[in-house]
């Protein structure tokens, strides 16, 4: 439950600083309240559970005009204790409200396809709150806690075995570190071969892991293993997970009686471009490394824990290039992990060279994985209170 006592407006500009009207928004507060609550269980300040404590939702005002513009929102939860926790977030969690905003005025025909638009965000405190239901429980309800399992384990003893991938962004302090097992990655690979043209995916498991010592960094995710995805619609720009899907999944966990959980999943991209000239694959925005709108819909929708994350193997001609993406402040994005090795072991040379990650001298290759994974951008310009972005219909 979020508790809010403000409601949210947007103000929407034209290029030239006309205005083009006002509108009431709801942003989808979850993953910024799962964001809060994970953070929490990681400093010890929330209990670690799979529920929520009830959060609350105040507007941060902007640094310079202050009340009534926005600059942000913050969250809080309290602990067991009445310890306090939280987290502030910038306009960006406007973002998808802005688009929807914008998309209206295109189709009302006061924005073009295309142009670039301004907007600001207002908050006003609700002249009521919100009436509960007026029906009567004919049941009481009590929730039963189900905890979080995390295995107590040593961090330092997997960074000794693993190697790490993935791109870093200036967001990325504090960011779960996530360590795939080696023969994850190969069987990955291997169903991407398999696959030629087509997408593939399936679903990813293992478990959290605490490490007492290390404090909130203490925290990690391993993932143990792969289980195909059954009964998907397989096309060239896109797979499919059906109910079929899932609940094949949930039985092939439940046959190996472990204390994994489903922790995320896993897709390809085929070589979109494979047929183009060299001019137009660098020019083309399939040839880079992303996660499609569709591909964040799902992740949004299906995998919206705060450790959850997506695997991404993307066939190019420099091999098939892994990239992994979860949640970072409560938005889906590009994140660094780990390629963990067997005991004992080095990673796999043939698999690094299957991953573009080293050549067949034995030299490492470091790779750019970056790529067009937004298709809409905002540029922020926070101390003017308002940010710019540019309209489409969708």
């Amino acid at each position: 439950m979020i508790r809010q006592e403000h409601e949210f407006a947007i103000d929407v500009f034209d290029s030239g600083g006309r205005p083009l009207g006002r509108s009431l928004v709801s942003p989808d507060w979850a993953p910024l309240a799962e964001h809060v609550h994970f953070s929490g269980i990681r400093h010890g300040v929330l209990a670690a559970a799979m529920s929520q404590p009830p959060a609350d939702l105040s507007p941060v005002w902007h640094l310079k005009r202050g009340a009534p513009l926005v600059g942000g929102v913050r969250i809080e939860m309290s602990g067991p204790t009445g310890q306090r926790h939280g987290a502030s977030f910038g306009l960006s969690c406007f973002d998808a409200e802005s688009r929807r905003v914008a998309g209206k005025l295109v189709d009302a025909g006061n924005l073009k396809n295309g142009e670039v638009f301004r907007y600001r965000v207002l908050a006003a405190r609700r002249e009521q709150p919100e009436a509960p239901s007026g029906r009567m429980a004919l049941l009481d309800v009590e929730e039963i806690e189900t905890p979080l399992v995390m295995v107590e384990s040593s961090r330092q003893e997997f960074l000794d075995r693993s190697m790490g991938l993935g791109v870093r962004s200036d967001t990325d302090d504090g960011v779960l570190d996530v360590f795939v097992a080696q023969a994850v990655v190969e069987q990955c690979v291997d169903r991407v071969r398999a696959a030629g043209d087509l997408e593939t995916g399936g679903v990813l498991i293992g478990r959290l892991r605490r490490d007492a010592a290390a404090g909130a960094a203490g925290v990690f995710l391993e993932i143990t293993a792969h289980l195909p995805a059954q009964h998907t619609d397989q096309r060239k720009m896109q797979v499919t997970f059906t109910d079929r899907t899932w609940a094949a999944a949930r039985e092939a966990l439940a046959l190996r009686q472990s204390d994994e959980s489903i922790v995320g999943w896993f897709h390809s991209h085929p070589d979109f471009c494979g047929k183009c000239t060299a001019e137009k694959r660098a020019n083309c925005s399939l040839n880079g490394i992303f996660f499609s709108t569709t591909d964040v819909s799902l992740h949004r929708t299906m995998f919206c824990r705060a450790w959850q994350v997506g695997l991404l193997l993307s066939n190019r001609p420099a091999g098939i290039i892994p990239a992994l993406y979860g949640w970072q402040n409560g938005a889906v994005a590009a994140r660094p992990f780990h390629l963990l090795a067997p005991p004992d072991q080095s990673p796999d040379h043939d698999l690094l060279i299957a991953l573009g990650m080293a050549d067949g001298g034995g030299q490492s290759v470091i790779r750019d994985v970056s790529g067009p994974g937004c298709q809409w951008s905002v540029v922020r310009c926070q101390l003017e209170g308002t940010a710019t972005g540019r309209a489409t219909d969708h």
